[in-house]
């Protein structure tokens, strides 16, 4: 795993294997450190999340962690292992009391992404600054999201137990006594958490998650399953969690689960009410050139301030022909709401993909040439022209005007994958 960042782990022991584990697993480097060195360390690293394993007996120190996470220059995702002692303190997400490497890894990469959405969020923000255009205020990741939404599916016997926690917290409850019918529900509307209750039995609830996580719209919508006896279950389709009726740790990680799941929905509506203001084709949804050329130019210098590769996609025909009507819509809804495209002509369009690995980079270029070859993109009478996805990566020290000039102009030296 790699994240913008190294990870902060805060545990009394920080010779405990499971330390060891998670430097060996995190790429971008984990700093161990003891509660009462946290804070410090925060505050002199500027960590891309914090993982406390352990901070019994150490409240002061916790509190000044805490403190020193709400008042970090950027979002911190601050995961926790589940403690009485820490229960009344902030976490982005809690895990339970022994939780492994894997499921630690899986909060990291959760949290992650709405990170680096919301840092895209806010360097177009600065980018609609420049060019003087009205820029939205900026949700805080801290502060309780309204009309955070949650859907029940049961019969009503976990009601008793979720709706008063629905209402001690300021959570909309909407209850759906099938599977059936919570598919309908969560077309309709949007949610923030679903928990399943134990009048859905095993194999509804496996098929049902198993729909949910195919669905890109749902793949992160965490889900809670309560039953009586949680070793009885399966592993369910991640993030989903099998707890016990009465888990002391449910109505803090449903909470914590549902506030960062609606913090990551807003981030969308504000970067499209920048592209209402001008920053974006209203047509295509595509960033303009410039607000691209600027994107990239911060995307580059986050990029080298992180030591992180920067790479770019180049998609154009091979004979320069224009690009069928559909494709730079398809291409935008294929890649993540983080990454930057444009289209720069009829037959060239651009897109940075932030904070992406060249391996990963070449993977989502196959993948995009994969479905333009597969779709029929040709207008009536016409033959449909055979499209090219160059996934391009720039070299060290590179000036972003000299990648952007790479950029626009085909290179037979650079890795294509070809689509038609």
């Amino acid at each position: 795993m790699r994240l913008d960042g190294p990870v902060l782990i805060v545990t009394r022991d920080v010779a405990a294997p499971i330390v060891d584990e998670l430097c060996a697993a995190i790429d971008s480097g984990a700093v161990p450190a003891v509660p009462l060195e946290a804070p410090a360390v925060l505050r002199s690293t500027a960590p891309a999340a914090v993982v406390v394993l352990d901070t019994a007996g150490c409240d002061e120190a916790a509190d000044e962690l805490t403190a020193a996470v709400l008042t970090a220059e950027h979002f911190v995702p601050l995961i926790r292992r589940w403690s009485v002692d820490d229960a009344e303190r902030i976490a982005t997400l809690w895990l339970a009391a022994d939780a492994g490497v894997q499921p630690i890894l899986a909060a990291l990469a959760r949290a992650n992404r709405v990170r680096t959405l919301l840092l895209e969020t806010q360097r177009r923000r600065r980018i609609a600054r420049a060019a003087a255009l009205k820029t939205p205020a900026l949700p805080d990741p801290w502060s309780a999201v309204r009309d955070i939404a949650v859907l029940v599916i049961d019969n009503g016997t976990i009601l008793p137990l979720v709706a008063p926690i629905c209402a001690a917290r300021g959570l909309s409850m909407v209850g759906a006594p099938t599977t059936t019918l919570a598919g309908t529900y969560l077309e309709l509307r949007h949610f923030d958490a679903l928990v399943i209750g134990p009048s859905i039995d095993t194999l509804s609830a496996d098929s049902f998650l198993a729909w949910l996580r195919d669905d890109p719209r749902w793949a992160d919508l965490p889900a809670f399953r309560l039953v009586e006896d949680p070793l009885s279950e399966p592993a369910f389709a991640a993030p989903t969690e099998v707890l016990g009726l009465h888990d002391p740790r449910f109505a803090a990680a449903f909470h914590a689960a549902a506030c960062l799941n609606a913090f990551a929905a807003l981030l969308p509506s504000v970067i499209q009410d920048m592209h209402g203001a001008g920053l974006a084709d209203p047509d295509s949804g595509l960033l303009w050139p410039e607000a691209f050329r600027a994107g990239l130019i911060q995307a580059m210098a986050w990029s080298d301030a992180n030591g992180r590769d920067f790479t770019a996609l180049r998609i154009a025909t091979d004979d320069g022909r224009p690009l069928p009507h559909g494709v730079p819509r398809m291409v935008a809804c294929l890649l993540r709401r983080s990454d930057l495209v444009t289209r720069i002509d009829d037959g060239l369009m651009l897109a940075v993909l932030v904070g992406t690995e060249p391996d990963a980079a070449q993977r989502v270029a196959t993948r995009i040439s994969r479905v333009l070859s597969h779709t029929v993109l040709a207008e009536t009478g016409q033959i449909a022209p055979r499209i090219e996805v160059a996934c391009l990566t720039a070299e060290p020290n590179e000036a972003p005007q000299a990648f952007l000039a790479r950029l626009t102009s085909p290179d037979e030296g650079e890795s294509l994958a070809a689509a038609g």
